[in-house]
């Protein structure tokens, strides 16, 4: 897509300080059609003086006509000065004049920041950055480098952390606007061999892609419902949907063909997860349902919360299941309660070896549980907005969270100190899922995209 009114009059600043672009009034989708126009001179030549490059001015714009009206836009917000001002005025054709001397009045910002401003404002196009994603490595890593994760101290844990910095990098991003989901993303789930990639959508359906290349292999249709939550067995041949309207369905993971329709629920399905032997599943409601896979019957009715049960996580042996609900608490089957969140809990998740129980919830924070005393050992700060999904490594050092803040943070399990934040979802982060090596994490968004992020 272009917008081809990319300027520093149609930027807003948000309140929570994010910058979104307001103005999409001749913004053109790069479909075939558009393309078949420009080569028949029919493109659209709206402009931004000063801020426009010349294949725009020709009909002729292309994404990276944007990344040279956002290089502009950086200037004029940098210095004060619109870009128009900043041509040499003895030879001047705003549309190939270069900004002059436009760094000696943006004296304070960092040489590497500038570099990057220059190569948006390339007038070759090649020379501009391929597509978005290389531009938000970029920054990311700018911002890396000139502002280092601060060490969050927890309020109880004194012990430093010796947790080796691991680097993260965004690979790849699934979804754009001619492809992928079309709606909020609700679940994601990763296959035991770590191949394949399932997603669950607001848009009715549930994708599977090849992890390694990103790749969509196939697209499962429901008929007028909403899968909310996934699982795969621990073999890696079935998927395991929850949808909207209470529906638990089975999947051949590898055709994508239906094999099963559990009995409905009277609710919508939060959560399901599956015994490590594959025997039973667990799925979340207004209660807690156990199925025996063997001949898909429900087995019992576990009713304790005194409200919806939003999300559920057994331990690796099989033995303990956690759940979180609306009502605040957290409960330990059949062992105990755990309260201390002001609002819902919206996440939790166990750690390899049994030990720790994580929780995220409404009211912005983590909370890390000693299972063995029942008790919290300390709460992570720094979310701007409700926590909705807290996944651990499979080593069992590193904890991550994903926010309505949009952002996702590292942590270190052990002392609660803050690694790394990760930008560059546009809104809630809604689901996060490490790849059973640990070498890669997958966030999903109501930005309706798909993030593959390798940690190295």
């Amino acid at each position: 897509m272009c917008n081809f009114t990319l300027n520093g009059y149609n930027i807003m600043l948000k309140p929570n300080g994010q910058l979104v672009l307001i103005d999409f009034g001749i913004a053109r989708v790069n479909s075939e059609t558009y393309e078949q126009k420009k080569l028949a001179g029919q493109g659209t030549r709206a402009v931004s003086d000063g801020y426009s490059p010349l294949e725009q001015a020709t009909g002729s714009a292309i994404p990276q006509s944007d990344f040279f009206a956002l290089g502009r836009t950086f200037v004029h917000l940098i210095t004060g000065i619109h870009p128009f001002d900043l041509c040499d005025q003895y030879n001047h054709d705003i549309y190939t004049d270069e900004l002059k001397d436009w760094r000696q009045k943006a004296s304070k910002i960092s040489a590497s920041l500038a570099d990057l401003i220059d190569k948006l404002m390339a007038r070759p196009i090649n020379k501009r950055p391929a597509d978005t994603q290389v531009i938000l490595q970029n920054l990311a890593e700018i911002s890396e480098t000139l502002c280092p994760p601060k060490l969050y101290q927890s309020k109880s844990y004194n012990q430093i952390s010796t947790i080796n910095k691991p680097r993260i990098f965004l690979e790849y991003t699934l979804g754009s606007w001619y492809s992928g989901h079309s709606g909020w993303i609700n679940s994601i789930a990763i296959s035991p061999d770590g191949q394949t990639l399932i997603s669950a959508s607001n848009d009715m359906t549930i994708k599977v892609w090849n992890l390694k290349n990103g790749n969509e292999i196939f697209t499962i249709t429901l008929v007028q419902d909403i899968a909310k939550c996934l699982v795969i067995s621990p073999d890696g041949h079935t998927l395991f949907s929850g949808s909207s309207k209470g529906i638990i369905q089975a999947w051949n993971i590898t055709t994508g063909e239906e094999i099963h329709t559990f009995a409905e629920n009277s609710y919508q399905v939060f959560a399901l997860v599956i015994s490590p032997d594959g025997q039973t599943l667990f799925s979340s409601s207004s209660d807690i349902k156990v199925w025996n896979l063997n001949n898909n019957e429900l087995v019992r009715t576990l009713n304790i919360h005194s409200g919806p049960v939003f999300t559920i996580a057994i331990s690796p042996d099989g033995k303990t299941l956690v759940s979180g609900s609306e009502n605040k608490s957290i409960k330990i089957w059949s062992i105990c309660t755990l309260t201390g969140h002001l609002h819902a809990v919206n996440s939790v998740a166990i750690s390899p070896d049994g030990n720790t129980v994580v929780s995220g919830s409404n009211d912005r924070t983590i909370k890390i549980w000693n299972m063995n005393s029942k008790e919290e050992n300390f709460t992570l700060t720094g979310h701007l907005d409700a926590v909705n999904s807290v996944a651990i490594s499979p080593d069992g050092q590193a904890l991550v969270s994903g926010s309505s803040d949009e952002k996702i943070k590292l942590w270190n399990l052990s002392t609660g100190e803050e690694i790394y934040t990760l930008t560059g979802h546009s809104d809630a982060v809604t689901s996060l899922v490490f790849s059973p090596d640990g070498q890669t994490l997958v966030s999903g968004s109501r930005d309706s995209t798909i993030k593959v992020w390798r940690i190295q």
